[in-house]
């Protein structure tokens, strides 16, 4: 019994969504020794199942016919998502030309309003470690066109981990940067996400389900005036998923703005 509820109480905690939704990767990479803090929000919508016990008497003359019938409901959601981002420049050449730097990303995604839902928090955050490699420069007409490589790893449960790998580039513009590009995903598994039985702790510790997206994102970084206390850069930005964005929807789209500070306030 102890067993069990430990796994019930896990599987409750760890009822996250399995992946991040903003990325604010706009190609060019920072200098060695330069660090830059990001402050998301965006707006996703998803769905969550919900499981609804029923007992009743299978037969009113047997005391002891007791049944349980499990129904499920799925429930469509609106999420406010925010983040907190940190890159650090620690290469300017090595390994392909334009450097290297490393960063965590951390996402949560909450219920912006109270109206006695099932779910009030989407799990806790999803967290990303990983690092972009800066290819060479181009010059183009009267743009640079910056671009990197970024690949990682995203903590999951107990039961197993994601990665990710992708391409960005953006066209550096005076003080206007767009940006565009994509990243392939193999998802931790989401056990909140799946059909099992939560007493059955045999199940529920070797559970996987991992799965595979893409991300394509397009943006665009705005180089803001220098003053103290406020942001270097204002970056809004649109991503789209595919296969794999929830049971229900297998595409969605989130909207997101983030606010970047570079070297502190």
């Amino acid at each position: 019994p102890i067993v069990r509820l430990i796994c019930a109480g896990l599987s409750a905690i760890l009822c996250c969504c399995n992946f991040t939704t903003q990325s604010y990767n706009h190609g060019k990479l920072l200098n060695p020794g330069e660090g830059m803090v990001t402050t998301g929000f965006g707006w996703k919508r998803t769905s969550h199942i919900v499981n609804d016990s029923t007992i009743f008497m299978s037969d009113p003359y047997n005391a002891g016919s007791v049944e349980v019938i499990e129904l499920y409901d799925t429930i469509p959601y609106g999420w406010l998502s925010l983040c907190f981002d940190y890159r650090l420049g620690f290469l300017a050449e090595y390994p392909f030309g334009k450097g290297a730097e490393i960063g965590f990303h951390l996402e949560q995604s909450i219920e912006p309003w109270d109206d006695d839902r099932y779910v009030p928090v989407d799990g806790p955050p999803v967290l990303e470690l990983g690092g972009r490699l800066g290819l060479a420069d181009l010059t183009l007409n009267k743009s640079i066109y910056h671009h990197n490589i970024e690949l990682g790893w995203i903590v999951g449960a107990w039961v197993d981990n994601g990665w990710f790998l992708g391409y960005f580039g953006s066209w550096e513009m005076d003080r206007a940067m767009p940006y565009a590009g994509g990243r392939v995903v193999l998802t931790p598994t989401n056990l909140f996400g799946e059909d099992i039985h939560i007493g059955d702790e045999e199940e529920l510790l070797r559970y996987h389900n991992q799965s595979w997206h893409i991300r394509a994102t397009a943006g665009l970084t705005i180089l803001l005036p220098r003053l103290p206390m406020l942001p270097d850069y204002f970056s809004p930005e649109v991503s789209f998923y595919a296969p794999n964005y929830g049971k229900e929807a297998r595409y969605g789209f989130t909207w997101n703005v983030g606010l970047r500070f570079v070297n502190g306030l």
